[in-house]
């Protein structure tokens, strides 16, 4: 799914009103969410094993200064809430899901997938015991 489609399943969410009372009229309600999920879905690889990130610390300077007032600030938080309760970023919540200022972390299937060297697959190989346990947990998930 691209980000536009993501953007369309957000703008008939519930939180999507919220969110754009609180970006305001002069914020480009598009463009704001795009630039918080292409550049936290940019960074997975560089989050820590077991570490927990703010909202401003996940979207970095230059979103947080281009849209600088709170409320703006609020409503990228609700984005990011949004991206990843519906899944369309490998995050969870790190405290309580209904905190006002919550903290992420990778979910931990997320941890052991980015671990699988890329050098390690090729055609009919053997998948990695990690990535086949990941998977296997998945699966079993998914028929639970």
């Amino acid at each position: 799914m691209n980000t536009q489609e993501i953007f369309h399943e957000f703008s008939v969410h519930p939180h999507y009103s919220r969110y754009e009372s609180l970006l305001g009229s002069n914020a480009p309600h598009q463009e704001v969410f795009s630039a918080v999920y292409d550049r936290i879905a940019s960074d997975l690889p560089g989050l820590l094993d077991g570490a927990r990130y703010t909202t401003e610390q996940l979207c970095g300077p230059v979103i947080w200064k281009k849209w600088a007032s709170k409320g703006q600030h609020r409503a990228i938080g609700v984005a990011l809430s949004f991206l990843v309760a519906n899944g369309f970023l490998p995050l969870a919540y790190a405290n309580r899901p209904d905190a006002t200022n919550k903290l992420y972390g990778l979910k931990p299937v997320t941890l052991r997938l980015m671990r699988v060297p890329v050098q390690s697959f090729s055609p009919g190989a053997q998948l990695p015991s990690n990535l086949a346990h990941a998977v296997s947990t998945c699966h079993q998930a998914g028929q639970a």
